[in-house]
């Protein structure tokens, strides 16, 4: 089954899930805008992945740019400097070495992320900052991912992302709602700066479908002009590492 992308694409500018811009595109600009006041900010992708899907290449703000990940093929991503092989709860970094951390669909991988997150505090500078996105379980398309099998979850993705190469790695969901995300990071030592935020996300898993891809991004605008944006795809919270 094939997915027309072009239309698709089309289909998101024109209805606009999100009821703006899209999220990753303020998320971007906001990192862009934070990199311009650092002098040659170090930006540690903790989690980096093979492909950076959110386009977010900051070759022209990082004075330097080091990714970490599991997977040794990472080494192939092109956004960085350097990479290392390696978990995001032992990061083979030194403490108060990173101005800017990023860490996106990482955490619902995880089955001890306030681990993780107690490495994101030590790495990172006083004062640096750490954006954090995550699958938010109180969607409905979240909710069925992590009631079925992950075979069930790769079939579906298949059919949304044909030209995905790989199968998604096991979830555990254990600080994805808007609740446990925030106190995880609280209890790590990392001070939240405004309201965690939310972002649509659950509309392109309809990609195989027209009719089906249109309703589901029209009801994303919907649900983000209303209380019920707390159920949308995507958990964003950006971050600080206290000073003192």
């Amino acid at each position: 089954m094939s997915v027309d992308r072009e239309w698709c694409w089309r289909v998101t500018q024109r209805y606009r899930p999100d009821h703006g811009p899209h999220w990753h595109e303020v998320l971007r600009a906001e990192i862009v805008e934070l990199a311009r006041t650092l002098r040659r900010p170090v930006i540690l992708d903790a989690g980096c992945g093979l492909q950076n899907m959110l386009s977010m290449d900051f070759k022209e703000h990082a004075g330097f740019r080091v990714g970490i990940d599991i997977d040794r093929e990472v080494r192939g991503n092109a956004c960085l400097d350097s990479f290392l092989q390696a978990s995001v709860c032992r990061l083979p970094l030194r403490s108060d070495s990173v101005d800017v951390l990023l860490s996106g669909f990482v955490v619902e991988h995880l089955s001890d992320p306030l681990a993780a997150f107690r490495e994101f505090r030590r790495v990172l500078k006083p004062g640096g900052t750490a954006f954090i996105w995550t699958p938010n379980l109180l969607n409905y398309a979240i909710l069925v991912a992590a009631l079925t099998p992950t075979a069930f979850h790769n079939w579906v993705n298949h059919l949304a992302f044909p030209e995905l190469e790989r199968d998604n790695c096991r979830t555990y969901y254990r600080a994805n709602t808007p609740g446990t995300l925030v106190r995880a990071v609280r209890q790590a030592g990392l001070r939240p700066q405004g309201a965690l935020r939310f972002g649509a996300g659950s509309f392109l898993y309809w990609r195989f479908s027209k009719p089906l891809f249109l309703v589901a991004v029209v009801g994303s605008r919907l649900v983000a002009r209303s209380p019920l944006r707390r159920l949308m795809n995507v958990l964003l919270v950006r971050c600080v590492k206290p000073a003192a």
